[in-house]
């Protein structure tokens, strides 16, 4: 569930968590039929507004190429929505005007500026809400078709994924590498042993005795990346601790001594967070049951829990419809940030620990949060681990959702009027 939420955060939201820049629309054409696509009509007008919608997405290109991706993407997006609204899946006027207060949110503004940008933009602030609740519709319907697919990570993938970064990062890391080069193997031995005995430093001994040509830097090779190490000193940089002296390196042309002076990535060793132990009861609208039935039902609910009248883990069990969580007594376990919508982390912050919160909205549902247990850990390796997984779903993700939405464009009828094939 988990991946499945961040995922619609990472890829869902982005549809229209975007910076405000939209293309002016074109003057609105008489309304005539343009494609029918089953038992649905899309027309010049409908084609016109998703073609202002494309413009800010696809600049550089030509009008009539706009205008094909938008009759395209039209064609997709009705027989989407024609498949969610027979499984009965809907975006309630609530849930559409907290994505829009979101996205106003992303572009710095209050919701009444940012309907006035829209507007300045000669965007109709009807037709973007319009395009807000379909983008939701169909990202509820995608969702619940990945919760149906049974998209698995392995192990391996997650080690072979973080392999690769490693191999990655260390290719820029940089390294400050100290050298002394000695032709006599007995003299680099007694030096190398005088180094260690700390009977001279490193420093001392480069400039007294090294015979290589950075020997006024005092041996000091200066911060080079591992393409730009001589072959020979990329494994000792690799394994070599900060300050640690290797074995002496027989070149051919002498002997050297190499200590480990420095070293430096982008990448972040120790990840300090606030880890929550959490749990969760989930209620979902629908037509038949409203956002105000929800919370007064998770109102209800809390009170009978703070009284101690009734378990949270069998309410969970009884009412919570998330059924992942629910099985467990509605317990989500150790959750890092970012594991949960922003909605959910905010209050969750908030939160002391045993107290259970009010009924707080997400943008596809009502839950009521209580956070058991709260611990500071060096997240880094978890981390690393949690987004290589992510990835990689995300990925597979992506693959499926297209092959899926190619599959259900196929089965449709589709007839483009003024041509001859449909």
């Amino acid at each position: 569930m988990k991946a499945l939420q961040r995922l619609f955060l990472t890829l869902g939201l982005g549809a229209f968590t975007t910076t405000l820049t939209f293309a002016a629309p074109p003057a609105i054409p008489l309304n005539q039929s343009i494609a029918i696509v089953n038992n649905q009509v899309i027309t010049s007008q409908d084609l016109a507004i998703e073609t202002s919608f494309m413009a800010a997405q696809l600049r550089g290109q030509s009008q009539a190429d706009i205008k094909h991706a938008a009759l395209n993407n039209l064609i997709t997006q009705n027989v989407l929505l024609e498949l969610a609204k027979r499984n009965n899946i809907h975006a309630s006027s609530d849930v559409v005007s907290n994505a829009f207060n979101s996205v106003a949110h992303q572009n710095k503004m209050s919701a009444e500026k940012f309907t006035m940008a829209l507007t300045k933009q000669g965007i109709n602030v009807d037709h973007y809400r319009k395009f807000l609740k379909n983008q939701l519709i169909i990202r509820s319907l995608e969702q619940r078709v990945l919760a149906g697919a049974g998209l698995q990570v392995s192990e391996a993938e997650v080690a072979q994924y973080m392999q690769r970064q490693h191999t990655k990062q260390q290719a820029t890391t940089r390294y400050s590498i100290n050298t002394i080069l000695i032709t006599s193997k007995t003299q680099a031995a007694h030096i190398l042993q005088e180094i260690k005995d700390k009977k001279i430093t490193f420093k001392k001994a480069a400039k007294d005795y090294s015979q290589g040509s950075n020997r006024s830097q005092s041996g000091n090779l200066g911060w080079l990346k591992t393409s730009e190490l001589p072959i020979m000193l990329v494994t000792p940089a690799q394994k070599l601790k900060l300050g640690e002296l290797s074995p002496l390196l027989d070149t051919g042309n002498g002997y050297l001594i190499i200590q480990l002076a420095g070293k430096k990535s982008d990448y972040q060793q120790a990840i300090k967070v606030t880890e929550n132990k959490i749990r969760q009861i989930i209620l979902q609208t629908t037509p038949i049951f409203s956002d105000e039935q929800a919370v007064a039902k998770l109102t209800q609910l809390r009170q009978q829990l703070t009284n101690a009248k009734i378990s949270f883990a069998k309410v969970a069990q009884n009412y919570s419809e998330d059924p992942a969580s629910s099985a467990k007594g509605g317990e989500l376990g150790w959750v890092l940030p970012g594991q949960l919508p922003p909605e959910l982390e905010q209050h969750i912050d908030k939160l002391d620990i045993n107290t259970i919160s009010e009924p707080i909205r997400t943008p596809t549902d009502w839950r009521l949060i209580e956070v058991t247990a709260r611990r500071q850990i060096d997240a880094s390796r978890t981390i690393e681990k949690a987004q290589a997984k992510q990835a990689i779903f995300i990925k597979k993700a992506e693959a499926y959702i297209a092959n899926w939405r190619k599959q259900i464009r196929d089965q449709a009828y589709v007839h483009i009027l003024g041509q001859d094939e449909s």
